[in-house]
């Protein structure tokens, strides 16, 4: 599911806007000012723009769909198109509201994650999925003795010509580091990691070679709030080489290679 491209300067900074030509107002940043100034592409912006939609994504669209219909049944007639195509249009609308309300669910989880964290653990959030979400990732921190986190760091490599930013980057009382993702699903339908999600650990495994970083997979219940933490590892397949793939693909589709600029 393609959408706009988060891109990184040659220092690891995220730009969001650039100022325009006039100079007189900052404007989005796109792919002509990343050619300009050699901006870097996320590893999630180049998963997004080139792996294949799963088909438990396309089944949970439709699924929103379904739902849809069946909470707002069709009493028109087929024969009228205008009625017909109005429901269609309402229908439509209201499968992106279920939609939306689940992206906007994860953002929020994320969001009170991402403040817990900052108030240095310690300023749990009042909602109850986030608030218990965070508890387990609070043993998760006392079991593996981490010392120091460190949210939204980014990890970035010119030579590579991508970089990306892990939510939990972590650091263990004998100087180790994990680099946790986290994720939020429903548990009711969720049975393994999705492809994205280990080809977006992968390119974080090449970005954070250099230090030799344990990558985790946090996945959050936003029903409930029970945490699985799932360990990446190379031997189930590689990962990191299926994503410098995709990374090639990125750079045919776009006309555009970070590593020569």
């Amino acid at each position: 599911m393609s959408r706009d491209t988060r891109w990184y300067d040659k220092e690891g900074n995220i730009i969001n806007k650039v100022m325009n030509a006039k100079g007189d107002k900052m404007i989005k940043a796109t792919l002509t000012h990343a050619r300009k100034y050699g901006f870097m592409p996320s590893v999630t912006s180049i998963i997004s723009d080139t792996h294949a939609t799963s088909q438990s994504l396309i089944d949970w669209i439709v699924d929103q769909h379904v739902t849809a219909c069946m909470t707002n049944p069709f009493e028109g007639n087929l024969a009228d198109v205008e009625v017909a195509d109005q429901y269609k249009g309402m229908i439509k609308a209201k499968a992106n509201e279920y939609r939306d309300y689940t992206a906007n669910r994860g953002k929020q989880i994320h969001m009170d994650v991402e403040l817990w964290i900052l108030s240095g653990c310690k300023a749990l959030p009042f909602d109850p999925v986030s608030k218990e979400i965070c508890c387990n990732l609070d043993k998760y921190f006392k079991d593996n003795d981490v010392t120091k986190i460190d949210p939204e760091c980014s990890l970035f490599s010119s030579d590579l010509g991508f970089a990306g930013t892990p939510d939990i980057p972590c650091v263990c009382s004998d100087g180790a580091e994990i680099m946790i993702d986290l994720k939020t699903t429903s548990f009711k339908s969720y049975r393994k990691p999705y492809d994205s999600w280990k080809f977006q650990l992968g390119g974080y495994r090449l970005l954070s070679k250099q230090t030799n970083s344990r990558l985790v997979q946090a996945i959050g219940d936003r029903d409930h709030g029970d945490v699985i933490f799932e360990e990446y590892n190379e031997e189930d397949g590689n990962w990191s080489d299926g994503f410098m793939r995709l990374f090639e693909n990125w750079t045919l589709i776009k006309g555009y290679d970070p590593r020569k600029i």
